[in-house]
């Protein structure tokens, strides 16, 4: 462990201590915390892998790196600290040397047990060099980093600073993504000024581990960019405008963005130069991308087009996967760029020890795959280290097979075979049981040069539907392996589709016509059938179960891949009203054999539509619903309102709103029926009280309750209320002095609530050891300690009194027949011990010895002693201060040194005493 040893070369470098130097003295200061190699940072994974040092050692004191000053509006990425030395940038305040000095931590290499990932803030005092080694002993701290969860400027009280050692210091964090003179914390200078150089748009880039900002306004960047799965094959971007409304939006199966060349315009379809491509430019703020696959990582980033030259902001970055359908369209890659778990794959853990698969290379391994660098899947057997073993899986999503007769699977890996075992499978059951592909019992593959595993698995795959694959990783102190670019190319399909009118209707789809057909008239509606797979198409003619339907026009009965064939179906109504019929088409694709629709005539053009508002868990009254055409109705005592008479077939606005909820926009389509409409309002915040009581009910006063991401209060009559947002798991702590701190999590729920925590005391235990003046235990002593239950010694002289709870000032009386009493005051701030000496009092031991005058003002005489003795004299707590020897006959001791008070004597001959009471005037 090199933690001490690597925060002691610093001193040798030069570097001070920004730790708590003299935390017993006016409370302790976190200063840099585990952040930073010179304060608690050394200890970080108890010193085997101590954090780097903060950015002002870096570039004040040791001068490693240039802190760039920022004074003009721009938009910054900055890099992890940890690698590059040109990403250190410094804000000056209104007070001359203070400043604000910004650096991007990430955990990585010796970072990786810092507290978290992000951009660090630290506050760099005017007087930092002028305090010696107490930089962090005193309020202000003189360098110190600026916590994003911290819900106040600092004051003397010393967790004001807010919880440095957490995810919650790094910034951005949960929605702070601002800092300036008017958040809090804020930019503000200690004197209180304004710096008037606001901090805003702080975003991380999971991917490449980056951070960027806008300074003072920025270049026209976006200040919000999402990206939001809609289904299984639609992504949603959303963004704002700036001071720029131009956007350029581009695409990447990758990750892997290149920077739009000042001085081109760039349209739809353009590729930009090292990587994207456009999907969208204009002056909209929304954009659908479809017709994607499911279960995969799509990748996004938008540029600001600032003016006609056109010149290019820095760009923001967006992904999301689509949802966890079904992969039935293929290729399908998986490049694990996101650096987290895909959501569709599952990790299991067959130890139990969180020993498993990672996706953000902790250990910052050089893997070259064609999409390394923007992240792979590892199980680091190495990184966990030597005392730990490993047994973890890594599943896939689902994958439909059922329409391809090829089927080849492929990914990029590296393993470094030591004590471990690797294998692949699949599943054709969905996971249930599981067959091996392969087996790797020795090296396959390197850094520089990965190898690349492909498997032809038409026979075992080919028609199947409920496919899984699987990654098993075994080792006890193994190396590890590195997986990438997992690839499956399906092939030789046969499929087909129907479309009407270009809408396109499944196997099993309905198509509904509100046109009036009446008798005697007649209607042809027009189908092709589409081959869309890539082996031809073979149907039949269609047939329908209804005399009031014909086939006119019959189909072509091969369809090349990519073409499609014309059907007629021709309507005769003989009577009025809705007319059904079911066409069915045989052909030679594997799942859709028969192909069937329906096909339904004169259908009413008008339902009811039924809206059912809840809050996520329960039905919500008064919310207004306006539905666009049909003006506004709100909801009753079940959540429900009714619109009649609305017509079918096409798209309806609505929007539901309510206050306390966050208002909800969408659209309605009726079909051919009345139809119930289900849509939540969530709510907009909800205030959870937190009422502290101790064990017989009474209310704790004073006590701190903590929300992690929330700030912190302190509690009046017993209660503190936090405004906290909807259906979120929180975690909290409530702390009290001479009161076991409670830790916590909730879920806020939808509604405002109390939660009740009961507080339990912290006890001590106190343990009385009673003793003779010659040092032999006495058993049967009585201990009282103030109102706590009478306590007696046993065998051992020992009294053990428990459940005690923490005070300046108790008393404690100890007695015996035979002997004095011993009363004192003691103070109870933590298990203690306390030893009592009871002085025996014996009135004709060893016959007729004389002792007088009692009391005396200073001379003592002693008569008649028949042996010669040592003697102790000791004060009432059992502390000899005079000791000698006596002759036989008579003696005198002085004791005019002694103040007045209670003192024995206790005499010692042949293991025989006594003890005499001696009062001192």
């Amino acid at each position: 462990n090199i933690g001490v040893i690597c925060h002691e070369f610093g001193h040798v470098l030069g570097a001070p201590d920004y730790y708590d130097t003299d935390y017993e003295t006016g409370g302790q200061y976190s200063g840099t915390g585990d952040w930073d190699m010179m304060a608690g940072g050394s200890w970080n994974n108890n010193g085997a892998t101590p954090a780097h040092h903060n950015g002002y050692t870096k570039t004040k004191v040791y001068n490693w790196a240039p802190a760039v000053v920022l004074n003009q509006p721009a938009s910054v990425t900055i890099e992890h600290a940890a690698y590059s030395t040109t990403s250190f940038y410094q804000i000056n305040t209104t007070t001359t040397n203070e400043y604000f000095l910004i650096e991007n931590r990430q955990k990585q290499g010796f970072d990786t047990y810092i507290p978290g990932n992000g951009m660090i803030i630290y506050h760099v005092h005017s007087g930092v060099n002028q305090v010696g080694n107490k930089i962090n002993a005193t309020h202000p701290q003189r360098m110190y980093p600026v916590c994003a969860s911290a819900t106040m400027d600092p004051t003397s009280n010393p967790s004001s600073y807010g919880n440095i050692n957490s995810q919650g210091c790094a910034w951005p964090y949960s929605e702070k993504t601002s800092f300036t003179d008017q958040t809090l914390p804020s930019s503000k200078s200690w004197a209180g000024n304004n710096t008037n150089k606001p901090i805003t748009n702080i975003t991380r880039d999971y991917i490449e581990k980056t951070v960027s900002f806008d300074f003072m306004g920025g270049e026209g960047n976006p200040t919000i960019f999402e990206a939001t799965a809609l289904n299984g094959s639609e992504i949603q971007l959303v963004w704002d405008h700036t001071t720029v409304n131009y956007m350029v939006l581009a695409y990447s199966p990758t990750g892997v963005f290149g920077t739009p060349a000042n001085g081109t315009n760039y349209t739809v379809g353009s590729t930009i130069p090292g990587g994207g491509v456009v999907i969208y430019a204009g002056t909209n703020t929304s954009f659908i991308h479809q017709n994607l696959n499911a279960s995969t990582a799509h990748y996004y980033k938008i540029w600001a087009r600032k003016n006609n030259v056109p010149e290019y902001s820095r760009g923001k970055k967006a992904f999301a996967y689509t949802d966890c359908n079904k992969v039935n369209r293929f290729p399908f890659v998986e490049n694990f760029g996101s650096k987290s778990c895909p959501p569709c794959f599952t990790i299991v853990d067959s130890i139990g020890n969180s020993k498993v698969w990672l996706f953000d290379n902790p250990r910052n391994r050089p893997f070259e795959s064609t999409t390394g660098a923007n992240g792979f899947a590892i199980l680091d057997s190495e990184y966990y280290g030597s005392e730990s073993s490993q047994n973890s899986q890594m599943i896939t999503g689902l994958f439909d097979f059922s329409e391809y007769e090829t089927v080849n699977v492929s990914f990029e890996h590296f393993y470094r075979h030591r004590n471990s075992t690797a294998r692949f499978f699949y599943s054709t059951d969905g996971g249930e049981t599981y067959q091996q592909i392969a087996a790797y019992t020795s090296t396959v593959g390197s850094f520089s040069s990965p190898a690349t595993a492909s498997f032809n698995l038409s026979s075992q795959l080919s028609g199947q539907s409920n496919v899984r694959f699987k990654w098993s990783y075994t080792a006890d102190f193994g190396i590890y392996w590195c997986i990438d670019d997992f690839t499956i190319m399906a092939q030789d399909r046969k499929a087909m589709s129907i479309k009407h009118l270009n809408q396109t209707y499944e196997n099993g789809g309905k198509v509904v016509d509100y046109a009036t057909v009446n008798v005697g008239s007649s209607k042809n509606y027009s189908f092709y059938i589409h081959s869309i797979g890539d082996l031809p198409l073979t149907v039949s003619n269609p047939t329908v179960n209804s005399s009031k339907y014909t086939i006119t026009t019959n189909p072509a009965s091969t369809i090349q891949p990519g073409d499609s064939s014309l059907f007629v179906v021709k309507y005769q109504p003989t009577s009025a009203g809705t007319d059904t019929v079911v066409v069915t088409i045989n052909n030679n694709t594997p799942i859709n054999n028969p192909y069937r629709f329906t096909l339904k005539s004169n259908v009413a053009n008008q339902f009811n539509a039924t809206f059912t508002i809840n809050d996520g868990l329960d039905p919500v009254e008064g919310v207004l619903i306006a539905l666009t055409g049909y003006g506004s109705q709100t909801t009753n005592s079940n959540g429900q309102t009714t619109f009649n008479n609305v017509q079918a077939g096409v798209d309806i606005s609505f929007t539901a709103s309510k206050t306390g909820h966050i208002t909800t926009t969408g659209t309605i389509k009726l079909i051919d029926a009345n139809t119930n409409f289900t849509v939540t309002v969530p709510r907009t915040d909800v205030d959870i009280t937190f009422h502290l009581k101790n064990e017989t009910g009474g209310n704790v006063m004073n006590a701190r309750v903590s929300v992690e991401g929330y700030g912190q209060q302190t509690t009046s009559g017993g209660k503190a209320t936090f405004t906290l947002p909807p259906l979120t798991n929180v975690d909290f702590t409530c702390s009290a002095t001479n009161y076991v701190t409670y830790t916590g999590t909730i879920n806020t729920g939808t509604a405002d609530r109390t939660e009740v925590i009961v507080m339990e005391r912290v006890t001590y235990t106190v343990t009385v050891n009673v003793n003779s003046t010659t040092g032999e235990p006495i058993e049967g002593a009585l201990v009282i300690l103030g109102s706590y239950p009478d306590y007696y010694t046993n065998a051992e002289g020992v009294a053990v009194i428990t459940g005690v709870l923490p005070t300046n000032s108790i008393n404690l009386w100890v007695g015996k027949e035979g002997c004095d009493t011993h009363t004192s005051t003691i103070k109870v701030t933590g298990d203690c011990t306390i030893d009592v000496s009871l002085v025996g009092i014996e009135n004709d031991v060893f016959g007729e010895i004389q002792i007088f005058p009692i009391p005396t003002s200073g001379i003592l005489q002693i008569n008649n002693i028949g042996v010669p003795a040592n003697y102790n004299l000791v004060d009432i707590s059992g502390r000899v201060l005079l000791s000698g020897t006596l002759q036989t006959g008579d003696n005198l001791i002085n004791l005019g040194q002694l103040n007045s008070g209670i003192y024995h004597i206790t005499l010692i001959s042949d293991g025989m005493h006594k003890t005499y009471k001696v009062v001192k005037q």
